[in-house]
């Protein structure tokens, strides 16, 4: 019998910036950019979030949990940010994993 739970993707990002930028800012920017590219409706439906409690400020390195039916989606929202707070900014996907464990030892360097 099939599950009704989503199947969850985990997406590694990097921040290539002179600048360094509180977690809450990340947030704002990536959920500005989903809204002005998918609206609220799209937005929703992607169930998507900023795990803001491991996102390193230092190495400018976080991860976006979404479901896996729209990992593209989340790329393109991810791309689509130019600034933060009036600074340039590229952001990078370092990788893309099914468990966060793996996202944290893979990229991160942490252990759980």
């Amino acid at each position: 019998m099939p599950s009704n739970n989503e199947r969850t993707r985990y997406i590694v990002f990097e921040i290539l910036s002179e600048n360094t930028f509180e977690a809450s800012n990340i947030f704002h920017a990536v959920w500005n950019s989903s809204l002005q590219l998918f609206g609220d409706i799209g937005t929703s439906e992607l169930s998507m979030a900023f795990l803001s409690n491991l996102y390193n400020k230092e190495k400018k390195m976080g991860i976006l949990k979404c479901n896996n039916e729209s990992v593209e989606k989340v790329r393109l929202i991810i791309a689509n940010i130019k600034t933060i707070e009036e600074h340039p900014i590229v952001i990078k996907t370092v990788g893309l994993t099914g468990t966060i464990n793996s996202a944290k030892n893979k990229f991160l360097k942490t252990k759980s």
